[in-house]
């Protein structure tokens, strides 16, 4: 049997889940593009929000509103929102960004199977 490992549990542990597979299959363990990379800092993530790679930084953006809606991905995908969305409050409640209102949106169970 092949055997595979891959990541497990992104939330609660951080475990690696070993999948075999007759020796008869091909198979290619593919991973994310950075997946072995150490995870960003607060400190970064408010830089990168602040100096985006194109386009107008958050704070411009949100310059002069009264309302923001942030809308973050759902547990399938290991994403640190409490450092991201601490970054754009930030961001959308700086000098001359207008009222204070905000609103979130999980997009729970809209990720469709993976197959």
């Amino acid at each position: 049997m092949k055997r595979v490992r891959v990541p497990s549990r992104r939330w609660y542990e951080n475990e690696e889940r070993e999948l075999t597979f007759p020796d008869r299959w091909e198979v290619d363990n593919l991973t994310s593009p950075g997946l072995d990379k150490p995870g960003l800092t607060p400190e970064e993530v408010a830089a990168k929000i602040a100096r985006p790679v194109s386009g107008p930084a958050l704070e411009e953006l949100a310059r002069g509103r009264k309302q923001a809606v942030i809308v973050f991905d759902d547990m399938t995908r290991p994403t640190p929102a409490k450092e991201v969305a601490t970054a754009i409050l930030d961001a959308c409640t700086g000098p001359g960004c207008g009222g204070t209102r905000s609103g979130s949106s999980g997009r729970w169970g809209v990720t469709p199977p993976t197959t």
